[in-house]
């Protein structure tokens, strides 16, 4: 497994099927509320990333609700890059970057975190900014779909420079979601 960035007690590594399961068991409320909102099928995207398949999680994701723990597994198969960020060795993030569509060059890019994310130091932050760079530099187009009540995600993406543009209703159930989008300068 390969450690791409370290400080202090977090890293950001390669994504194991346990951590999919760690996230899944404490995913933030507004980001599990996104997921039930969404209709999107990760597993779409793309060829699958790496090792990881939904059984490989499943015993894990025993105690914690199944369709969560099948969501975040797709969302990383279907990934084209992904990390899982860690504290003192937990998983508290998974985030990644999908092939939207076949032609184009817009391309999904998606974080899913546990409470925990929250203490991050503005340090760790900072470079979440660098990471996010780096990436446009590969991926010319980020966009997603966020909730207009995921605050937190909201402000992480204006820190790393996403446009966020006027609300509009999809999903299954209609609710309010922002697009947001980060095009290379």
């Amino acid at each position: 497994m390969t450690v791409y960035y370290r400080y202090k007690d977090w890293t950001a590594e390669d994504v194991r099927p346990i951590d999919c399961a760690v996230v899944a068991l404490e995913l933030r409320e507004a980001d599990r509320r996104e997921i039930f909102a969404c209709t999107a099928d990760a597993s779409a995207c793309c060829a699958p990333y790496g090792n990881l398949d939904c059984a490989d999680a499943q015993g894990a994701c025993d105690t914690a609700d199944v369709s969560i723990c099948r969501a975040i597994v797709e969302s990383v198969r279907g990934s084209r890059v992904c990390f899982c960020v860690k504290r003192n060795g937990a998983a508290v993030m998974l985030f990644g970057v999908a092939r939207r569509a076949l032609l184009g060059d817009e391309h999904v890019v998606w974080a899913l975190a546990s409470e925990e994310i929250e203490r991050a130091p503005f340090v760790f932050l900072r470079h979440c900014r660098r990471v996010v760079e780096r990436l446009n530099e590969v991926f010319p187009v980020m966009v997603n779909f966020v909730g207009v009540w995921n605050e937190q995600s909201l402000r992480w993406l204006r820190w790393c420079g996403f446009r966020v543009l006027d609300a509009r209703r999809i999903g299954i159930h209609g609710e309010w979601f922002y697009p947001v989008i980060k095009r290379r300068v």
